[in-house]
């Protein structure tokens, strides 16, 4: 089954969010306590440990492969001669560019250098 790109971070999204579940399930059924006089097995939620375990293993096996699935295509597509590996490098490098030829934009051509030791100097003369 193919997926965009979204539709795996979707999914990703999906499968931690049923990781988290189940683990909130877990902290509330493997713990019981019963008031005095109260017959706790009764009472007490199901919990199987095991069964608790190996739902968590195979959401995230179901992780790993989806993620796994999507480092490849990164890997292996190439856009204008770079991989999407090297593109998601690379775009970072550019804003930090962009942003250093920003700053340099708003200066004025020619601007006085400010000194606190320069400053007090020139006040009294």
């Amino acid at each position: 089954m193919k997926y965009t790109s979204a539709e795996a971070a979707k999914l990703i999204r999906q499968l931690k969010e049923e990781h988290q579940l189940i683990r909130t399930k877990e902290n509330k059924t493997s713990i019981f306590q019963a008031a005095v006089g109260e017959n706790a097995e009764e009472l007490r939620p199901s919990y199987d440990y095991g069964e608790t375990q190996q739902a968590l293993a195979e959401v995230e096996r179901k992780i790993r492969k989806v993620k796994h699935a999507v480092s490849l295509f990164n890997l292996n597509t190439q856009v204008e001669g770079m991989t999407i590996d090297e593109v998601l490098v690379y775009l970072p490098q550019l804003q930090e560019r962009r942003s250093k030829l920003s700053a340099m934009v708003d200066r004025m051509p020619k601007q006085r250098a400010k000194s606190g030791f320069m400053s007090r100097y020139t006040e009294k003369s």
